[in-house]
């Protein structure tokens, strides 16, 4: 092995150091400052981004959002089913079905 090598075999373990330095780093400053913001800004975020992708289901596939025709998966198929009070057997008189999901909006 010639110097060349080994200066170059060095500087690829110095960047890799470097590199993992420098990840330990950031995520040590992301995690103080994770953690310096209230749990009640972090689920006001998490539930605005649910409301966004909702709005998003909504403005897509209206029919779907708001229970009139279920989604139709990749194979064809209905990705929920309509339930009735009548038709299902349970007990559950808000859900009508053993989801606890309310698909009955009408």
């Amino acid at each position: 092995m010639n110097t060349t090598d080994a200066i170059n075999i060095a500087k690829v373990a110095a960047l890799v150091v470097g590199g993992y330095v420098l990840i330990k780093g950031v995520k040590s400053a992301y995690g103080s400052i994770s953690d310096s913001v209230p749990t009640v800004i972090k689920e006001g975020f998490t539930a605005g981004g649910e409301l966004i992708i909702y709005g998003g289901h909504l403005i897509a596939d209206p029919l779907d959002a708001f229970g009139v025709r279920p989604a139709v998966g990749v194979d064809g198929k209905p990705l929920w089913e309509k339930t009735y009070p009548w038709g299902v057997g349970n007990t559950d008189p808000v859900s009508n079905n053993d989801s606890g999901i309310n698909f009955n909006y009408f």
